[in-house]
């Protein structure tokens, strides 16, 4: 079966029935399960959200001092945590040579989850839950049940995600003559480009895609009715349109000004002119589970300075609608994506209608730490409901959580359904609608109150790789530096000031090699004792001897230090995990390219580029056709061989 919409087709609930259900099957026992909406919820999503943002805003506080109250003593004895992966779906004509995005994730995510409950043995003990996600090229998987940290379930990791590519590329089928496939790929190169999508009703047709064909942006969103809603009231709510300006690379041919006429572009500057086309890239996150409240929120503050560093690790978005970039990762164009704020929240306008100046968008760095040790580190201003954290404090939070907290409600809701705006007693979706559109770099996740889930801390900065053995690497890795903070009582803490110029930095060209950011020269220390330095992302992964002469023991060495306390990991899993360890530590050194760093000198070499800084439908093709076949192990992976030119450890 193949669903196949027509651009003016508003009556979407009889199309989505099939896969609404069996998302809804999926996430039952998940903290988004709510918000995945059944059959019967398919109906009309209200305009008019700022009208009832109070309504849902006040009975949100409601349900949520009831879950926390149900939640806040929860403990659980057994370390648990998943991944995510979002895969990008691919059409390929390789007789006419040239690469597709494909905007058919309703159809892909139905074949594949029916295909899940049909065998749940076929990615063995782990199993596979699959999504949606808000663009319509991109597709979100997790393993069927959380893994643990003894060695089974880290050694079991790569395998289960090669499973799950298997399983979503024989639900995919290919239409006369095109391939039509899954990457883990962190950005089309193409996307926003004429030519560079097949429109929606094309997907089962043999109508060649016209060079002249401009894709509408209503079409590159998720046919699910939540998330055209989200993107509508988001632009509404603003006022007008996100410009995503993104700086090109200028190479020895390139004019810089001549990339853009776009009137909103700034020189040498591209214009993402829809939220969507900077919301359309692929990310690899990781979410653990705390022991209790208090052990999550100690992990979640010192994920915080790890976001910036690991995203120059997996840098791997180099291209964007066409162009080589300033940028090698894909948080420069995500997180504006998501800024609904007014003229008045942005400082443009004064006060009248809205409450709060605030200064970050929904999709940000996080706005402070929550563990009581680190308040003096929150440094930066960010307004939060200083009537509601009272109100928070009243029922027993600590400070900084009822702060958080506070915060996150000053937001209004981005959709609002009209048949579930009353809501019984018991129920929690407007809770769930405000902290469910907050997308902070670092996400603190409450228990769902019907289940055994614990409290837990989303890592969310780092870009999707190519193989599955980058990824397994990339989430061992993190999972492995939890574990090690955790058992050895580590502190990486820095002021939240120097977090965002840390943010900053990461996302441009070759920082993994050039950068220098702020981090602590001694985590062992307590955060009273807070001394800082700048280093590059060789020494804090590797070790070494920092620009001011200091030595800093490395990320990597605390990793070993913990490891050698586990005892059930024998040669054969040791050798295994220590190979996904030398990958990091191999990057961070410059010994094996990034990503993204690969991709800029296959640009570079390939016989067809001008050193315009243009990425061609030529060049788009070879470069993704490469890059899928690596994928999918045809390919020897040319982009893990080992660095010439590398930096030594410091």
């Amino acid at each position: 079966m193949y669903v196949e919409v027509e651009e003016d087709d508003d009556d979407l609930s009889d199309i989505l029935s099939e896969a609404m259900e069996l998302r809804v099957t999926l996430f039952r026992d998940d903290p988004r399960g709510s918000q995945q909406l059944p059959p019967e919820f398919c109906g009309g999503f209200l305009e008019d959200t700022q009208k009832y943002a109070d309504h849902v805003r006040k009975h949100g506080v409601k349900q949520f001092i009831r879950i926390y109250h149900k939640v806040k003593d929860r403990s659980c004895e057994t370390f648990k945590w998943g991944d995510e992966i979002e895969y990008m779906l691919i059409s390929l004509d390789h007789s006419e040579r040239k690469a597709f995005l494909l905007l058919n994730n309703v159809d892909a995510i139905t074949h594949a989850q029916k295909a899940a409950n049909e065998n749940p043995g076929f990615c063995e003990e782990y199993g596979s839950h699959w999504s949606t996600e808000l663009s319509a090229h991109l597709l979100e998987s997790t393993p069927g049940k959380p893994f643990g940290c003894d060695a089974k379930s880290l050694i079991a990791v790569e395998a289960n995600m090669e499973l799950r590519r298997k399983q979503i590329n024989n639900v995919l089928r290919s239409h006369h003559g095109r391939l039509d496939t899954c990457m883990t790929i962190a950005s089309f190169p193409r996307n926003g480009c004429k030519g560079g999508i097949i429109p929606r009703k094309y997907v089962n047709s043999a109508t060649v895609v016209s060079q002249d064909h401009i894709i509408e942006a209503e079409e590159l969103v998720s046919l699910f009715p939540r998330y055209r809603a989200t993107m509508v009231n988001s632009t509404k709510r603003r006022g007008e349109q996100v410009m995503i300006n993104v700086p090109v690379f200028k190479d020895k041919n390139t004019d810089l000004g001549k990339v853009s006429d776009h009137e909103a572009a700034k020189p040498g500057h591209i214009v993402l002119d829809f939220p969507i086309l900077g919301i359309g890239v692929a990310a690899l996150q990781v979410t653990v589970q705390g022991s209790d409240i208090e052990e999550a929120k100690y992990i979640h503050d010192q994920f915080v300075p790890l976001s910036p560093i690991m995203m120059p690790v997996s840098a791997a978005a180099p291209i964007n609608q066409g162009f080589l970039t300033e940028w090698d990762c894909r948080w420069g164009t995500l997180s504006p994506t998501s800024d609904c704020r007014t003229e008045e929240e942005r400082g443009l306008k004064p006060l009248k209608n809205q409450r709060f100046r605030i200064p970050k968008s929904r999709m940000d760095t996080v706005n402070g730490y929550l563990s009581s040790a680190n308040a003096k580190l929150n440094d930066t201003y960010f307004p939060y409901d200083e009537e509601l954290c009272q109100q928070f404090v009243n029922e027993g939070m600590d400070i900084l959580f009822a702060r958080h907290m506070a915060r996150l409600f000053i937001r209004d809701p981005l959709y609002i359904l009209k048949e579930r705006l009353h809501q019984k007693e018991d129920e929690c979706e407007h809770f769930e609608n405000i902290i469910g559109t907050n997308w902070q770099m670092v996400r603190f996740k409450i228990p769902p109150e019907n289940s055994d889930i614990g409290w837990r801390a989303e890592f969310r900065t780092m870009d999707m790789q190519l193989t599955d053995y980058e990824n397994a690497a990339y989430v061992i890795f993190m999972v492995l530096l939890t574990r090690a903070m955790v058992k050895m009582k580590l502190d990486f803490t820095i002021p939240i000031s120097r977090v965002n110029e840390n943010m900053e930095m990461a996302m441009l060209r070759n920082a993994v090699g050039e950068g220098e950011f702020y981090f602590r020269k001694d985590p062992y220390l307590s955060s009273d004792e807070t001394v800082l330095c700048k280093m590059s992302i060789n020494t804090i992964i590797n070790g070494g001897a920092t620009s001011e002469g200091a030595d800093f023991i490395g990320l990597i060495p605390l990793i070993n230090q913990y490891m050698a306390s586990i005892k059930d990991i024998d040669a054969e899993q040791r050798s295994t995990l220590n190979g996904y360890l030398k990958l990091i530590s191999d990057r961070a050194a410059g010994r094996v390219k990034t990503t993204a760093q690969w991709i800029r000198d296959f640009v570079d070499q390939h016989p067809g580029y001008k050193h315009d800084s243009v990425i061609t439908e030529d060049i788009n093709y070879d470069l993704i056709k490469l890059c899928l076949d690596m994928s999918n192990g045809t390919t020897d992976p040319q982009h893990l061989a080992t660095n010439s030119n590398e930096r030594q450890i410091d």
